[in-house]
């Protein structure tokens, strides 16, 4: 997803955009863990695009299985940090056809809501 652009930006399209760069802090995060983990991710796959789909699902699953046998509970940070509804809602979406700036809309309609309002 791309941030709402420009300087004069309503307060939701700044919480949108202050949201998307955490979400993209965090996911820049999970892969150093993963890509020191696991050194596959520290070359280029020289494989197919949907060979790759498979191998990074695999690497994944074998981090759950591995942080589940640690005794981390991933189920603890979902309910935490409220993301059930809104993974609920992206699946019913994707069952029909959005644009990507319908999407972004709602993303920043969820984040100004009154469950998930900042402070």
């Amino acid at each position: 997803m791309r941030p709402y652009a420009g300087h004069n930006l309503s307060d939701k399209q700044r919480i949108f955009n202050y949201r998307l760069c955490q979400a993209r802090t965090y996911v820049e995060f999970a892969f150093g863990i993963s890509s020191n983990k696991l050194r596959i991710f520290h070359t280029t796959l020289n494989v197919s695009k949907e060979f790759s789909k498979d191998i990074v699902k695999a690497c994944v699953l074998l981090h759950n299985l591995v942080r589940r046998k640690d005794g981390y509970r991933s189920e603890e940070v979902y309910m935490a940090q409220n993301w059930n509804s809104v993974n609920r809602a992206a699946c019913r979406r994707r069952r029909r056809r959005r644009s990507a700036s319908d999407v972004r809309y709602r993303f920043a309609d969820y984040f100004v809501s009154r469950e998930e309002a900042l402070s």
